[in-house]
């Protein structure tokens, strides 16, 4: 519940410092919220960034761009293609993926 101060319009002084007072502090209170909201906000960004994943798996990969896993597997496997392998598992960086998408599109490359 909010808390509400009622203020009657004076010529006294003591009532004028009074209002005053309180509407600066009101200010200062929501003048703090928003600066603090701006500083918070690019920390908050780059948490839930932090939370999406940074490598794709060819399964993530082949539902991204429907195609079948076998082939997805072939293009991982291909000379062209930025995989990185750990394991028998195969990944790819999600920006190095975007960008060669964009490249491949742009340019277009015949892959498999």
């Amino acid at each position: 519940m909010r808390n509400t101060q009622e203020f009657i319009i004076t010529n006294n002084p003591e009532e004028i410092d009074k209002f005053a007072e309180a509407f600066i502090d009101v200010l200062l209170k929501r003048l703090s919220k928003n600066v603090l909201k701006e500083e918070v906000s690019p920390i908050i960004k780059n948490i839930e960034l932090a939370k999406e994943p940074i490598l794709l798996s060819a399964k993530a990969v082949s539902e991204m761009i429907n195609l079948g896993l076998n082939k997805t597997y072939e293009l991982f496997r291909s000379e062209n293609f930025p995989a990185l392998q750990i394991g028998k598992q195969y990944f790819v960086e999600k920006e190095t993926f975007a960008d060669w998408l964009k490249e491949a599109s742009k340019n277009r490359i015949r892959v498999l």
